[in-house]
């Protein structure tokens, strides 16, 4: 019984050390300390796109945004908005960027979760 388990222990050792690993997510005082006026239940998602600007990402009808987000060198995080990341080439890819901001809509347009995901650096 042991010897018939030991091929099906290998082959799980090999297949969850090939995962890829997932972006860390920001911590929440960070998060909060970066993202100054984003509040779950108050924040809309009109909030959202006047200030971040078109998303570069939209999932589920809407109910996902997501948002490329810059790091300056003044330690400031700024958006890049996807229409601009079409007219430009220099912003067509995730190579600049910092952050990911992930957003989730409540149905009625309020903030339910948002994440900051670290993307690059």
């Amino acid at each position: 019984m042991v010897r018939s388990a030991v091929p099906f222990l290998l082959a799980g050792l090999v297949l969850t050390s090939c995962s890829t690993p997932r972006p860390a997510a920001v911590d929440v005082p960070e998060r909060a300390t970066r993202l100054p006026g984003i509040s779950i239940g108050q924040t809309t998602r009109a909030d959202l796109l006047l200030r971040y600007g078109m998303p570069t990402g939209r999932f589920e009808n809407d109910r996902i945004l997501t948002f490329m987000l810059r790091l300056t060198a003044d330690d400031e995080l700024l958006p890049v908005s996807g229409d601009v990341a079409w007219r430009d080439p220099r912003f067509r890819t995730w190579d600049f960027a910092t952050y990911s901001l992930v957003t989730v809509f409540e149905p009625d347009g309020r903030l339910a979760r948002f994440e900051l995901v670290r993307v690059n650096g």
